[in-house]
């Protein structure tokens, strides 16, 4: 966790007013970040970025798939691969069917708002994942259910930004159907599915 707060302060400071632009834009449907953004990118930047949110959403998987109350690292490990699986896979799947349905503005509009959603509920699920820290035995119990919660509040963001961004007509919305079923749904699932088969059975 502390891995975590520290990740989180790099990125504040790497990238001004980070955490204030990120709930900012929640609902913004813009196509992308102006010139003028106070949230200022780098290489370095962005990579720290995305460890936090793989460290994030993997700690959050174990805290699902594991019941006891000792870490293991190497279980930590091996999710934290999967995680990395899932959204080097998702990006390429993203990429792929805007080359072969839409075009490369579409690839760059869908990806920047995905992204900010994935930001957004990482910076919240932080406090979420301290707490668990320090009462395990609550989390057990209330964390699976706040984390689908999580997970239904996102789709409902993602579904209502892509119908003001991309609905026009009726191709428009069976597009949009088809990106949450396979590129939303299905690798969700898949993503836990995998995690707990490969814990369960200690490959």
């Amino acid at each position: 966790m502390l891995f975590l707060l520290i990740l989180l302060i790099l990125i504040e400071r790497q990238q001004r007013s980070f955490i204030l632009y990120t709930f900012s834009n929640v609902f913004s449907i813009k196509e992308r970040d102006s010139i003028f953004s106070p949230v200022t990118q780098n290489s370095f930047s962005q990579i720290v970025l995305f460890l936090y949110k793989v460290c994030c959403f993997s700690l959050a998987i174990y805290y699902i798939i594991f019941n006891s109350e000792i870490f293991s690292i190497i279980d930590f490990i091996k999710i934290i691969f999967i995680v990395l699986s899932f959204f080097a896979i998702k990006y390429i799947l993203i990429r792929y069917i805007s080359f072969v349905f839409m075009n490369n503005t579409t690839f760059t509009i869908i990806y920047y708002h995905y992204n900010q959603l994935v930001n957004f509920f990482s910076i919240i699920l932080y406090p979420i994942l301290l707490i668990c820290l320090f009462t395990p035995q609550i989390c057990r119990i209330v964390f699976t259910d706040i984390f689908i919660l999580f997970v239904v509040f996102y789709f409902i963001l993602w579904l209502i930004k892509a119908f003001r961004l991309f609905f026009t007509n009726l191709l428009a919305f069976l597009y949009i159907l088809l990106y949450f079923c396979t590129l939303e749904i299905l690798p969700l699932y898949t993503l836990f599915s995998l995690a707990e088969f490969i814990v369960n059975q200690k490959l």
